[in-house]
């Protein structure tokens, strides 16, 4: 194999890895930024409402948040996603 060959292969490995990974990475405030914008109004205190499922699960609450939030101002998916998460880290 020649050296040539060899790097023109690296490079279009890297081209398509780095084609391959999200455009932009959720920050670690995107949660709370989509907190303040379906919830804030009605529930300020964010540290509060995460404790309502303090005895279940990680998984559980996960999944209680999600089925409320589907139907309780959060349809978006990934909207949902970033609330709960933000919730967890929250408690």
């Amino acid at each position: 194999m020649s050296r040539a060959f060899f790097m023109r292969f690296l490079l279009a490995a890297s081209v398509l890895s780095a084609a391959a990974l999200p455009a932009t990475p959720a920050r670690a405030d995107d949660g709370a930024d989509a907190f303040r914008a379906a919830c804030q109004g009605c529930h300020a205190n964010p540290a509060r409402l995460a404790r309502r499922n303090s005895a279940a699960t990680a998984a559980s609450r996960a999944a209680r948040w999600d089925a409320m939030l589907r139907t309780h101002h959060a349809s978006d998916p990934v909207q949902r996603a970033l609330i709960v998460d933000f919730l967890e880290r929250s408690r």
